[in-house]
């Protein structure tokens, strides 16, 4: 488990994640990091994927 914080910081330096679990989906949720028809459940238990994409422009 890591703090609220330690989630905001090391959100910006991955290139995918998991959420599992109401806390940190919640908290995914308040930071805009995800909408929340993108949440699934897994018994129960809220779930998030998240994949960060950099979208290259070709040069001309």
């Amino acid at each position: 488990m890591i703090s609220e914080e330690e989630l905001k910081k090391k959100i910006k330096e991955v290139n995918s994640a998991n959420f599992v679990g109401k806390k940190c989906v919640k908290i995914a949720l308040n930071k805009k990091i995800v909408l929340k028809e993108n949440i699934i459940k897994i018994k129960d238990v809220p779930h998030i994927q998240i994949y960060f994409i950099e979208v290259l422009e070709e040069n001309k």
